[in-house]
């Protein structure tokens, strides 16, 4: 037996909850998953009442729960204070719904200073003036994250201020709180040729920086490189291109904090089965039963 879980991100998960009906929540329940990553397109205040008990009433009766409430796209690293502040609100008001909802973390990117993504690439993402602009933001949010009683974990990205494993435990060190943590996502890493094709060596290297600043959660997906000029990396479907996915596995069971769910996906409405097939069989070759 492993303290690992697996859970669903997209997929077959609606962006309206009030679209997650008990037939859904059993034909989702079915692929093997008891956890889901959402993201709902509805402002987080809305789900703080009728419409938050009716979607945890119907979980709850296929023993699902939400394990990262997501959909916010903040910018944390902005050097306009309001847009800032009003980014430091945002992410506490989602900490309270996922309060409010059992959800067990808030999962979200840092932002950029990209005008148009909040994953794009920047000069000024790599800066010291947004490190600390985001140990800021974070400091803040350790307190909301702890009055809420739910952790906040960071997405990294190799192209946004969580650049690398270094980077991301140095900022989280910094902050140091038991409340904000980093999800273990490795393929977000991945921004160079040597990371993809030696991909075991990222995760196991990204793990053993990130150590005691790990959220009990990951994200499963997989990684291709397209022929296009200069460089295409792309995240594909689990067991559709060349992340090693044993190495995820392996490193999740030794070095998450336990029990800790693995979220696939990136997933299409079709997807979901077939990638959440191939984790699991990937998985018992392993030796791993995932709960």
């Amino acid at each position: 037996m492993t303290g690992l879980r697996l859970g669903l991100a997209q997929g077959l998960l609606p962006a309206d909850p009030d679209d997650l009906t008990p037939d859904l929540a059993a034909r989702i329940r079915g692929l093997g998953v008891s956890a889901l990553l959402t993201h709902f397109q509805v402002p987080p205040a809305a789900l703080r009442g009728r419409r938050g008990r009716r979607l945890a009433a119907v979980l709850r009766d296929e023993n699902l729960k939400i394990g990262q409430y997501a959909g916010l796209r903040p910018t944390l690293v902005s050097q306009d204070g309001a847009r800032r502040r009003q980014s430091v609100d945002a992410v506490g008001e989602f900490l309270r719904t996922a309060s409010f909802l059992g959800a067990g973390m808030v999962v979200t990117g840092c932002g950029s200073h990209h005008p148009d993504h909040p994953y794009g690439p920047a000069r000024e993402n790599h800066s010291q003036q947004s490190r600390d602009l985001l140990v800021a933001s974070l400091t803040e949010l350790a307190g909301r994250a702890s009055d809420a009683g739910t952790v906040l974990a960071v997405e990294a990205h190799c192209l946004t201020t969580l650049d690398t494993p270094e980077t991301v435990r140095l900022i989280l060190d910094a902050v140091d709180s038991p409340w904000v943590r980093v999800n273990f996502d490795p393929v977000n890493f991945l921004g160079s040729l040597p990371a993809v094709y030696e991909s075991g060596a990222t995760i196991r290297h990204a793990a053993e920086v990130l150590g005691p600043r790990l959220a009990p959660a990951a994200h499963v997906k997989d990684v291709v490189l397209q022929p296009d000029l200069v460089l295409h990396i792309a995240e594909a479907v689990p067991g559709e291109g060349l992340f090693d996915l044993p190495a995820m596995l392996d490193v999740c069971r030794r070095m998450l904090p336990q029990p800790a769910t693995l979220f696939v996906e990136h997933l299409g409405p079709d997807d979901a089965a077939r990638a959440i097939a191939h984790v699991t069989r990937v998985a018992a070759g392993l030796g791993l039963e995932l709960g």
